[in-house]
């Protein structure tokens, strides 16, 4: 069940981020899936600095990791797009 959560948490931000930054040659189905990697990642190590609950607890922190790992994620590919672009 958590780990729908955190991959929820990171559709939810390839979508802010499709609307934020649309000029990408990203695709959406290729953004969600990003995110929702990058979502269960975060969500899993934000969950380790939860120590009073379980690993896979829906918490703030886990939920806070679940939002930064997305937003990293997508970040990281984004620029590496743009240079693969740029030295093309």
């Amino acid at each position: 069940m958590e780990l729908i959560v955190f991959s929820a948490v990171g559709c939810a931000t390839a979508l802010l981020s499709r609307l934020i930054v649309w000029n990408s040659r990203l695709g959406l189905i290729t953004r969600l899936l990003l995110s929702m990697v990058g979502g269960v990642f975060g969500g899993t190590l934000g969950g380790t600095f939860n120590q009073a609950q379980p690993l896979f607890a829906i918490a703030p922190p886990s939920l806070t990791g679940a939002f930064l790992g997305a937003l990293v994620t997508l970040l990281v590919v984004l620029l590496l797009d743009r240079q693969r672009v740029r030295s093309r």
